[in-house]
């Protein structure tokens, strides 16, 4: 389907075909021309057409397979996501029965599943047939086979889910009630250091929701993602993921767990699947008791308040939310997995309502090598919800960030708050002004972006001297940014007035500069002024050519 008229489609072709109409009134008056040159008014209606948010790029992004590497997923709210897991069993002698047991996502608030259905290959005389099962033990789909009269067997399942990312509110900040969620387990268990960690990083906070802010900042901060830390053994606990700093998605989740608990906010895990940037795999995050919701949050790749679209839950837990496929077989041999693959597609996805508004500068917006400077991000809720959130500034090499990278904010809907980052520049920027571009983006997403310069001008100071012969000295200082000694050429022009119409002398001066360090030289002329008179350097050092005018009033005129 190539148009996808829904809402405001409807109104973007409406208007293409008034646009489509004019241009047909007006171009069929000389024919000749038009064959000869194209209307640009057709372009123009054409892309604008395209490049509205709900045109052709709408469609694109409704009804037809997105592939993550070609879309920022963070920037989709909705969409339909369909998982195949396939595989083949290798039968050992005669097997009667053959049950095979597969977790399948969830129904909660955020995603629903729309289809569930599976498939065999070829099974001789055999019987297959599947069961689907939504219950407190989870939900999930079983195979059956049965007299199975060849050596393997294959199967396909499939299974369309429906994921809302931010459809809801976070509706208080206070943490709700929920005892069993607050009880120590294997993996969330609790330690002196915890304890000790928690009291100090959110001492003096009083909402809730902030606190569990502040506590997935400290846990992605001071925890390194290792995803072969268990190395496929039995995963740490929480005590000592935070001895050892590092631990896999599913060590971080029971490590923030464990302290939002000694906060006293109820908290549980969460295991599904998620995208990763790359690929699709199995992955773990966490929720949290505010009020009477329960809210995601994923320390690993912070992402508070919400989660993207790609994170499908399938099973919840109290300490670990564990999921497994099983496989039972009944007859004279046993069997062996031969493969077992997952593929993820998005489908129909909807982009995300601008939820934040954000813009950024830099404080001041020019600066010399060597100094500091702060960038600052104004970010507005334009949503109808309080957001919790973190956002990043993205630096070129040049710049020294002296402030943590990921800073957080919590902005009541309408509400405009400020982050900042102090930066510090290159002390070795060569002469001239260089431009730097910086970007913050942030979760909800949204991108912002700043320029500032640095101005790192060789000259520093020039003066133009009377000697008492009358002739005019011109001293020069200037810097030399390297760290070795750099040869220098310094050109001195005299014109006879401000205007610098008539250009009436020029003397040259040359040496050898010191390593980082301001050279300070005088070029001698043979210029007597006669009035006012104005002098152009150019100055010739480390492969660059810098130039300076100096005005000088003699008092003569």
């Amino acid at each position: 389907m190539l148009f996808s008229l829904r809402g405001k489609n409807k109104m973007s072709f409406l208007l293409l075909i008034i646009m489509m109409i004019w241009l047909h009134g007006s171009t069929t008056v000389v024919e000749s021309e038009v064959k000869k040159k194209p209307d640009l008014r057709f372009l123009f209606c054409f892309f604008y057409y395209l490049l509205s948010s709900e045109g052709i790029l709408h469609a694109t992004a409704d009804d037809e397979n997105v592939k993550p590497a070609q879309i920022d997923l963070q920037e989709l709210s909705s969409a339909e996501i369909i998982i195949k897991f396939s595989g083949e069993i290798v039968l050992e002698g005669e097997t009667k029965f053959l049950t095979y047991i597969q977790p399948i996502p969830s129904d909660d608030e955020t995603q629903k599943i729309m289809e569930v259905r599976a498939e065999t290959g070829e099974i001789g005389n055999g019987i297959f047939r599947y069961d689907v099962f939504k219950d407190d033990s989870g939900n999930r789909i079983v195979l059956h086979w049965q007299n199975i009269s060849l050596p393997r067997v294959s199967y396909e399942i499939f299974v369309k889910v429906r994921r809302e990312s931010f459809g809801y509110q976070i509706l208080s900040t206070t943490k709700g009630e929920d005892d069993a969620m607050l009880r120590s387990g294997e993996l969330t268990s609790s330690s002196s250091e915890i304890k000790k960690t928690v009291s100090s990083v959110i001492g003096g906070v009083k909402d809730d929701i902030e606190k569990t802010l502040k506590l997935a900042y400290w846990v992605n901060a001071n925890i390194q993602y290792d995803k072969n830390y268990s190395q496929n053994k039995k995963d740490k606990p929480a005590p000592v993921v935070i001895s050892k700093k590092r631990g896999t998605c599913d060590e971080i989740s029971h490590l923030f767990i464990s302290m939002c608990r000694c906060a006293g906010i109820p908290a549980r895990e969460v295991s599904g699947i998620a995208f990763d940037g790359s690929v699709w795999g199995f992955h773990s995050w966490s929720e949290v008791k505010i009020g009477k919701q329960w809210i995601p949050f994923d320390a690993t790749n912070m992402q508070t308040g919400f989660v993207d679209i790609t994170h499908i839950a399938f099973a919840r837990d109290y300490d670990d939310a564990k999921f497994e496929q099983k496989i039972t077989a009944l007859g004279t041999g046993g069997f062996k997995v031969q493969k077992h693959e997952m593929d993820v597609k998005i489908w129909k996805a909807s982009r995300l309502k601008k939820m934040l508004e954000m813009g950024l500068e830099s404080i001041p917006s020019e600066v010399e090598p060597g100094k500091e400077l702060t960038l600052s991000a104004g970010i507005k809720n334009v949503s109808d919800s309080l957001l919790v959130g973190s956002v990043r500034i993205v630096l070129p090499p040049e710049i020294l960030l002296k402030s943590p990278n990921r800073q957080i904010f919590l902005i009541p809907a309408g509400e405009k708050k400020f982050v900042q980052w102090k930066a510090e520049t290159n002390k070795m920027v060569k002469g001239g002004y260089w431009v730097y571009r910086v970007f913050a983006l942030s979760f909800p997403r949204v991108m912002a972006e700043a320029e500032f310069k640095v101005g790192a001008r060789m000259i520093q100071n020039m003066n133009a001297v009377l000697e008492n012969d009358g002739r005019v000295s011109v001293e020069v200082s200037f810097r030399n940014s390297s760290g070795k000694a750099e040869p220098f050429k310094i050109k001195a022009c005299f014109y006879d007035s401000w205007e610098m119409k008539n250009q009436v002398a020029c003397f040259n001066e040359e040496g050898v500069t010191e390593p980082l360090k301001i050279t300070e030289s005088v070029v001698k002329t043979d210029f007597v002024p006669s009035g006012n008179f104005a002098v152009r350097i150019e100055i010739e050092c480390e492969g660059l050519i810098e130039t300076s005018i100096l005005k000088v009033n003699t008092g003569k005129n």
